[in-house]
């Protein structure tokens, strides 16, 4: 007769449960121009927001609130899309971290900033 006993299984570790993320200080998500008249101040607030969030804080990851995806850049160092740009705003906040843009005239229509 065989006699057998039961054999615990080795104890596994749990797996490491990752920190969790700090979250990203928030940003406001920016104005809407309108058709009504008041669309000027808000497309001045866009492009505010925009050079403010994207290129002065690097805030990339929030570029799909400013840019189309198939952004038409009229540059030809830097290709169309979002991506290109991002991309290009990334790297150049590497190299130049303190780097930072500053409005200095805006004129604003109801659907147009420049």
């Amino acid at each position: 007769m065989t006699v057998t006993a039961a054999v615990p299984a080795p104890a596994v570790p749990a797996p490491a449960v990752p920190a969790p993320a700090v979250p990203a200080p928030a940003v406001p998500a920016p104005a809407v121009p309108s058709a009504d008249g008041s669309g000027a101040a808000a497309a001045r607030a866009l492009v505010q927001d925009y050079l403010e969030t994207l290129w002065n804080q690097g805030r990339t990851d929030l570029a799909d609130r400013y840019l189309a995806e198939g952004l038409i850049r009229h540059n030809p160092d830097l290709p169309d899309g979002r991506a290109p740009l991002t991309a290009f705003v990334d790297g150049l906040r590497a190299q130049l971290p303190e780097l930072r843009f500053e409005l200095r005239r805006l004129a604003a229509e109801v659907r147009r900033a420049i």
